[in-house]
């Protein structure tokens, strides 16, 4: 039944004409950033480093960060409230139920990522011959698990009460990095500044205290909103 419901949850989100609108956005401003920023490298770097790679990653945050809460904006617009009804007339819990939406969430909004991931890669390959990409890992984790994670949460609790709230709290942490560089969620900055910091021509990568702390921070407030809204159905 899971299954089922899961791979019913998944075509509603994949099989229409938003996420059809989102990729081909994904990979509109994946060409437009690598062509015009990656293939210069960030702070002196190689194009295909893993900071050059985490910078391109940050230009499109935002855009998977949308792509998301579009995503879950389904599922507590008033139209979907209504059609919960009978959804939820299945012999299955609640706690599951919101269970199986968050992994069809989760499946489309990493569709999206890993293609605009997969657009600057297949440059890499083509271009310049590189193919080492299990050491773009690390900057992909980095940028995009408390993104993905923090916009779960908002979208889902969030948007229970209002659905512009979570667009509002979303767009807030993306400019949050005026006020301090911990609070850069899509972390532009932390690519484009840190690699020069370190000193020498393209520097191994290395996350300092300070970028771990924001990542840490907008992770647990997603998860934390997550809690609140189980908590809060239980």
């Amino acid at each position: 039944m899971l299954v089922k419901l899961f791979g019913y949850e998944l075509r509603r989100l994949l099989w229409n004409k938003l996420f059809l609108g989102l990729l081909a956005a994904t990979l509109c401003c994946g060409w437009f950033i690598f062509t015009g920023e990656t293939i210069l490298g960030a702070a002196c770097t190689a194009p295909f480093s893993p900071w050059s790679f985490g910078l391109y990653l940050s230009r499109l945050a935002p855009l998977a960060a949308l792509g998301e809460l579009f995503f879950l904006s389904q599922y507590t617009s008033p139209k979907e409230r209504r059609v919960s009804a009978v959804t939820r007339a299945a012999p299955i819990k609640p706690g599951k139920y919101d269970a199986v939406r968050c992994g069809a969430v989760l499946v489309g909004t990493l569709l999206l990522c890993f293609c605009g991931a997969g657009l600057c890669m297949a440059f890499y390959a083509l271009l310049f011959g590189w193919y080492d990409f299990l050491s773009l890992l690390a900057p992909a984790v980095l940028v995009w698990g408390p993104v993905i994670l923090f916009c779960l949460g908002a979208g889902l609790t969030l948007g229970a009460v209002h659905p512009a709230l979570p667009y509002v709290l979303t767009g807030a942490a993306f400019l949050a990095r005026q006020l301090s560089p911990v609070l850069d969620l899509a972390l532009g900055g932390f690519f484009s500044e840190y690699p020069a910091a370190l000193g020498g021509l393209d520097p191994d990568f290395s996350v300092p205290a300070q970028a771990l702390l924001g990542r840490t921070l907008y992770a647990g407030i997603g998860l934390g909103l997550l809690l609140f809204r189980r908590r809060n159905r239980s």
